[in-house]
């Protein structure tokens, strides 16, 4: 097998198509090279090694993140930023384990990274807790796009909340409608809104 005109772009793009029909557990050398026509030990060119290349799907979907035009204000600056990253994360669920587990390395995950800390230092937040506001924006991002993920699995149990006994899961009865009728959009923007209120307090 050829090289066939390879480049790192091409590589990832492969890569990333291959994950989201498979699953990021059969990425591969092995598999990757198929997928392109070419010996597994060509692509070494392109990726130094297997972590390279996590590094490299990690690049490939955040390059899919669509930075909003510039609009006044920290909040409606954040609320497009935190939206379009949501967005390329669904796109590409089988990803998301990558953005618990690494860093920001990569040219369009620093952007990324850059964009939101100028928009906290807008805010007026402190530079020692900037980081860490971050970090929790990114975490409640990552965790719900898995939640929502995960529940489009059709082999979830369905629980009967309605149906539980009152005595000990007074809670969950009560809201078993919002349960049924759970929306993923609006359960993010409504989690987001908490964030931004969080942050809006801490400045006052």
């Amino acid at each position: 097998m050829k090289n066939a005109g390879l480049t790192r772009e091409r590589v990832l793009a492969a890569a990333l198509a291959l994950v989201d029909e498979q699953g990021l557990g059969q990425l591969s050398m092995r598999r990757l090279g198929e997928a392109l026509g070419v010996e597994a030990m060509s692509l070494y060119r392109y990726v130094a090694n297997k972590q390279g290349l996590l590094d490299g799907l990690h690049e490939a979907v955040l390059r899919e993140v669509v930075l909003p035009e510039p609009v006044e204000g920290w909040e409606a600056r954040l609320r497009g930023l935190t939206r379009a990253f949501r967005d390329a994360l669904q796109r590409h669920p089988h990803t998301l384990p990558l953005f618990a587990t690494r860093p920001a390395v990569a040219p369009a995950s620093l952007d990324l990274v850059d964009a939101a800390l100028g928009i906290l230092e807008e805010a007026g937040l402190p530079a020692d807790e900037q980081l860490g506001a971050l970090h929790a924006l990114v975490a409640f991002v990552v965790g719900v796009c898995q939640a929502h993920a995960a529940w489009n699995d059709p082999e979830l149990p369905e629980v009967p909340y309605a149906s539980l006994p009152f005595e000990r899961y007074p809670n969950l009865v009560r809201l078993a409608p919002q349960i049924a009728a759970e929306d993923p959009d609006e359960e993010f923007a409504q989690g987001l809104e908490l964030w931004i209120a969080g942050l809006r307090a801490r400045l006052a």
